[in-house]
């Protein structure tokens, strides 16, 4: 083999190189920001079920449940004595019934509801004194041993009377 066919291929496999690398950098650069929003991301954090998530007077959150992982939800909004407010938990998929309580910061129940079947639970609840109150679900099996994991949705807002009502006590 002479020395300049020897250089010639050593010339066309680093061009080759070149090449390769030069179109694998440019679909990298084309996939950049798809890249970069995969990285952006937060990955899923495991919930931790025995924190009570915080609840913002009307603002929904939204938590799975699960029979076997996700089997109750804490939650914890800030109250005044004598407010009247109103606790909605929603069933928005899965199939599940849930209990559903609300109690003080001295853990006194103020108010429950359970159901197999029930898909919506809303309670009304005087607030006895200023402070931190407590609202927990907990999963149960609709029956059959049908269960199946899904998500729910929990709101607190203040009670207002109906306009009737307030026209009558007028």
């Amino acid at each position: 083999m002479s020395v300049n066919f020897r250089s010639f291929r050593i010339v066309s496999l680093a061009a080759a190189l070149a090449i390769t690398v030069g179109i694998g950098s440019l679909a990298s650069a084309q996939d950049l920001p798809a890249r970069q929003a995969l990285q952006d991301t937060p990955a899923p954090t495991e919930v931790d079920i025995d924190t009570a998530l915080p609840l913002t007077i009307g603002t929904a959150v939204t938590t799975p449940l699960d029979k076997d992982i996700y089997f109750h939800r804490n939650f914890t909004f800030n109250g005044k004595a004598n407010d009247l407010m109103i606790v909605t938990a929603t069933h928005l998929t899965g199939n599940y019934g849930f209990d559903l309580t609300v109690t003080s910061q001295n853990d006194v129940t103020l108010a429950s509801a359970t159901g197999g079947f029930m898909v919506i639970g809303t309670l009304t609840v005087k607030l006895p004194q200023d402070g931190n109150y407590k609202i927990r679900v907990d999963i149960i099996d609709p029956g059959a041993g049908d269960s199946a994991a899904g998500t729910l949705s929990v709101v607190v807002n203040p009670w207002k009377a109906p306009a009737a009502a307030t026209a009558a006590a007028k």
